[in-house]
């Protein structure tokens, strides 16, 4: 019985997850279009088109760790895969951070 439910609520969770991703990337799409129309047209560039990578970022990583959450049951497997992608992550910006820190040094 404990399989049936559990079965029944990742389906639930799959059909939630694509419906938020589908709405987070017409959303994004949309306001990017909206930045083009603006910066084209009326020849205007708005303060925020130069932080609108970041926080497309910041969005699509949030959708990831709730997608997580919502999808997998088993907190134990959860808490597994949240440090592993938080530190895929961390791992990333020290990187980028490091690169550019050392190409200044030199």
């Amino acid at each position: 019985m404990e399989q049936l439910i559990a079965a029944e609520w990742s389906r639930w969770a799959f059909v939630k997850i694509t419906l938020a991703a589908l709405f987070i990337y017409l959303l994004l799409k949309l306001v990017q279009r909206i930045f083009t129309v603006f910066s084209v047209k009326y020849k205007l560039r708005l303060p925020y088109q130069n932080v609108f990578p970041v926080l497309e970022l910041a969005a699509w990583l949030s959708f990831i760790f709730w997608a997580l959450k919502e999808a997998i049951i088993d907190p134990f497997y959860y808490s597994i895969i949240f440090i592993t992608i938080s530190s895929i992550l961390i791992i990333w910006v020290a990187w980028y951070a490091g690169r550019d820190y050392i190409a200044g040094i030199i």
